[in-house]
């Protein structure tokens, strides 16, 4: 099973300078964003990222864990 730090090597290595170029910001949320404060914290960020005209993608650490090569997919569709 790929872990996280695995994603981000295959991002970082891979991706970053399109991630760049796009203004794509890729973010993999585990429980404390779906509090109260996370959500609210993850909104102004996400507003303050849209400023500079970086889209911010979000992907829930269970789905990465459960379907890998899709969210790999997703990712680099966007690319």
């Amino acid at each position: 099973m790929p872990t996280f730090h695995c994603l981000m090597t295959i991002i970082l290595s891979n991706s970053l300078d399109k991630c760049v170029s796009v203004k794509l910001a890729i973010e993999l949320d585990g429980q404390q964003h779906y509090t109260k404060e996370g959500m609210t914290y993850d909104t102004e960020r996400s507003a303050v990222l849209a400023g500079y005209g970086i889209k911010v993608v979000r992907f829930r650490n269970q789905d990465v864990i459960n379907d890998f090569n899709r969210i790999c997919k997703q990712i680099a569709d966007l690319l």
